[in-house]
C-alpha cells in the first residue's frame, strides 16, 4: 500500500526534515495544543507514529506528490487521533492535494496559489464589511489586518484556536459540507468575540 512504500522509500533526510518540521511546527510552538502532548511525550507510540506519517509525506513530496503546508504536523495528529497511521496517510495526502487551506500557508507557492489566497481575504473582507462592519472598522483602526489571524486559523483548520473536541467537530462537518462551513465558522466565530474585541483599544 502507499503508505508503506512511501515509508520504506524514506531517506535520513526526509526523517530529519519531519523532526525538524515537529520540533518548529509541534513541540516548540506557543500555540500547540496542551492535549498534544500525547505526540510529544518521550517514548510515546503517537509519537513514532507522527514522525513516520510525516517522513512518509516529505517521501511522497520528492516523488512528485503535493507539498506539506505549514503547520501540516498539526493536521497529522488529529487524522492520527481517530485513523492509524496508513489510513492516515492517503487521508492528509488528499488534503494536501484538494483542499483549499493549502493556499494560505508554506508548501510551493505558484502563482494559481497566491490568487487563490488572496481572492479568498478579499471574500473574507466583504463578508465582515457586510455582517460585521463595525467590528471590522475597530480592528482596521487597531492596525490588526484579517492576515494577521485568519490563515492561521483556517491552514489549522481552527486546531490552534478552539478546545480539541470543537475542533475535532469542526472537522467532521467540513469533510461533509466543504469550505462554506469553514466561513460560517469564522463569522460566528468573530460574531462570539465582538464585545471583547470591540471594547480593545490601542
Amino acid at each position: 500500500e502507499a503508505f508503506t512504500r512511501y515509508l520504506s522509500d524514506a531517506t535520513r533526510t526526509d526523517y530529519e526534515r519531519a523532526h525538524e518540521r515537529l520540533d518548529r511546527e509541534l513541540y516548540n510552538a506557543d500555540d500547540a495544543p496542551p492535549e498534544f502532548n500525547m505526540f510529544t511525550a518521550a517514548e510515546s507510540p503517537l509519537g513514532d507514529a507522527l514522525v513516520q506519517l510525516m517522513a512518509a509525506l516529505l517521501c511522497f513530496e520528492r516523488h512528485g506528490g503535493p507539498a506539506l503546508s505549514d503547520r501540516a504536523s498539526l493536521l497529522c495528529t488529529m487524522l492520527l487521533l481517530f485513523l492509524d497511521v496508513a489510513d492516515a496517510f492517503p487521508c492528509m495526502a488528499t488534503l494536501l492535494h484538494a483542499h483549499f487551506f493549502t493556499h494560505f500557508l508554506g508548501g510551493r507557492q505558484s502563482f494559481s496559489g497566491v490568487a487563490q489566497r488572496e481572492w479568498r481575504m478579499h471574500c473574507a473582507d466583504k463578508l465582515l464589511r457586510r455582517e460585521l462592519p463595525d467590528l471590522l472598522e475597530h480592528l482596521t483602526n487597531l492596525g490588526i489586518n484579517l492576515t494577521h489571524f485568519l490563515p492561521d486559523w483556517l491552514c489549522t483548520l481552527f486546531m490552534c484556536t478552539l478546545p480539541l473536541d470543537t475542533a475535532a467537530r469542526i472537522w467532521d462537518c467540513y469533510l461533509r459540507d466543504g469550505e462554506q462551513f469553514v466561513w460560517r465558522v469564522v463569522l460566528e466565530l468573530l460574531r462570539l468575540l465582538s464585545p471583547v474585541l470591540l471594547a480593545l483599544s490601542e
